[in-house]
This record gives structure tokens, sequence and C-alpha cells, in this order.
């Protein structure tokens, strides 16, 4: 998936794969909810290793929110 954003006041593109949540039972956990960053884009250029662990991170539950609101 695909996800054009602005992180920090800069119009990125990130690419992504977002799981949902699979509301787990008395006999079963919980499975999913998550969002991993596969590519981060600026005017299509990848910049996904210059990008720190935790800006990543903090992409991650923006977009995972944002999937969130979407369901």
């Amino acid at each position: 998936m695909k996800a054009d954003i602005e992180y920090n006041d800069v119009p990125v593109t990130v690419d992504y794969h977002y799981e949902p949540l699979i509301q787990g039972t008395y006999f079963d956990p919980p499975e999913g909810g998550f969002v991993e960053v596969h590519d981060i884009l600026v005017e299509g250029v990848s910049i996904y290793e210059l990008v720190a662990s935790t800006h990543i991170e903090n992409l991650e539950e923006q977009i995972y929110d944002y999937e969130l609101d979407r369901d």
C-alpha cells in the first residue's frame, strides 16, 4: 500500500504493509495489528536508509492510526 502524507512538514510517499488487528478469543490470542514501512520517497527518491529508526516507528504509528480510522 502507499500513502501520500506530510511528515515534519515535508510531503512524502510511504510504501507500507498494513495488517489489521484480528481480535482474540478465549482460546486464540489476537493477531496482526501493525504497519511495516518498506520505503519512504520524497519526490520519487528513496530516503529510507537516511531516516532514523525512531522516525520510521513514528510513521508506522501515524499510518496505523490512519488505517484504524478508515476501518
